[in-house]
């Protein structure tokens, strides 16, 4: 297939998918936004002309998942290596592989998709297969770092696309990748937060940015509540109930934040009893699968217990409760998610909350998001890496 048939095959793609997912209504014509043909016009040039390093600051929404789809093949045909979507959790990797698969579906290009959950053998095979040329984009979350073995096909690569580089770990993510020097692309809604790494990187030399957005939603109203001190998660929850309640009354689904992994299934079970609403749950010390639950012998397991059932019955389900840590702000994108609400949100930096409220709001329909506070200044908290 070349290169015109290909991306003529995509594109038809692009509009099927648009379609399925509901991002344009029946008989309608998906196309680019204007921010995004030029933001890929302007990095397809910086990088074609030798430049190496570069930033894409995109706010919640506006669409950069498919800007990486395009440069990932792009660079992949101009350089002839496999490129690299690197993501700071495996739950955002697993997003981008369902974005990507139908969008590339029927054309020479192979997706390959690697992350904690995936078993120990079936990474090294993907390994394997990417040095052989036989996987043309690898999606991989942030443990592909760990190891030298992994790092070095990194450096192998032909092209890498750091996504939400903001929500990386300084110390699992971030430290790594300063020593690794293929040609890269950082996105970022927040790029502040991480700064100094993008100095060091040069990647701050060079900005493309993009403010449109597909949809026109409005924007997401704040509000700040403050309780009382020592008040827990759940009583700070009861303090915003009518804004649950009414949202649920709506069919839409809400988010429940809370600041560490043990205080998840607490509040879970709190909030059954509650509210009428199925409820879920999602924190970094679950399984993503039942297999990788028997093969890490996890005790006490039960199947409903996974990341990757929790996430997909809150997909499905109308009206919804997920009650989860601070890794839903790397990047999760819920259709009908319309509330948010953050407890203890002192506890958490301005670019964490900017990315968490950031996950409501999408679509055409009014979204509000509670930031409930206690006894600190917002902004003036440290976040909490238990939480993710």
């Amino acid at each position: 297939m070349n290169q015109e048939r290909l991306w003529e095959s995509i594109g038809a793609n692009e509009q099927r998918a648009a379609l399925d997912e509901g991002l344009i209504a029946a008989g309608g014509v998906f196309t680019l936004l204007g921010d995004q043909v030029t933001a890929l016009s302007d990095l397809e040039r910086f990088y074609a002309g030798g430049g190496q390093q570069a930033v894409l600051v995109a706010p919640t929404g506006a669409g950069k998942t498919l800007v990486a789809l395009r440069l990932a093949v792009s660079q992949y045909l101009y350089r002839q290596l496999p490129v690299v979507l690197l993501t700071p959790t495996r739950d955002l990797a697993r997003q981008h592989a369902a974005y990507f698969a139908p969008r590339l579906a029927g054309t020479p290009l192979r997706l390959a998709t690697v992350h904690g959950g995936v078993a120990p053998r079936e990474r090294q095979g993907i390994f394997d297969a990417m040095r052989s040329g036989m996987v043309s984009i690898l999606i991989a979350s942030g443990m592909v770092l760990h190891q030298e073995e992994t790092r070095r096909l990194l450096r192998e690569a032909g092209f890498l696309i750091v996504d939400d580089v903001h929500a990386m770990d300084p110390v699992a993510h971030l430290k790594p990748l300063k020593d690794i020097a293929t040609p890269s692309l950082y996105a970022s809604a927040t790029p502040e937060a991480v700064q100094g790494f993008l100095e060091g990187k040069g990647a701050l030399a060079h900005v493309a940015r993009m403010s449109e957005r597909p949809f026109e939603a409005p924007p997401t109203q704040v509000i700040q509540v403050r309780s009382r001190p020592g008040t827990d998660a759940a009583q700070q929850v009861l303090q915003v109930r009518g804004a649950i309640d009414r949202h649920l009354a709506e069919a839409g689904r809400v988010y429940v934040v809370v600041r560490t992994r043990d205080a998840v299934p607490r509040l879970m079970r709190f909030m059954a009893n509650r509210f009428a609403a199925p409820v879920f749950k999602l924190h970094g010390a679950m399984v993503d699968t039942e297999e990788q639950a028997g093969r890490t012998r996890v005790r006490h397991f039960r199947p409903e217990d996974t990341r990757v059932s929790n996430l997909q019955r809150f997909r499905e389900t109308l009206p919804a409760i997920l009650v989860a840590t601070n890794l839903i702000g790397s990047g999760l994108d819920v259709p009908m998610a319309d509330l948010m609400v953050v407890t203890d949100a002192d506890g958490f930096g301005e670019s964490e909350l900017t990315q968490l409220i950031g996950r409501v709001g999408r679509r055409e329909r009014a979204s509000e998001a509670f930031v409930v506070t206690g006894t600190k200044p917002r902004g003036k908290g440290r976040s909490s890496k238990r939480g993710r």
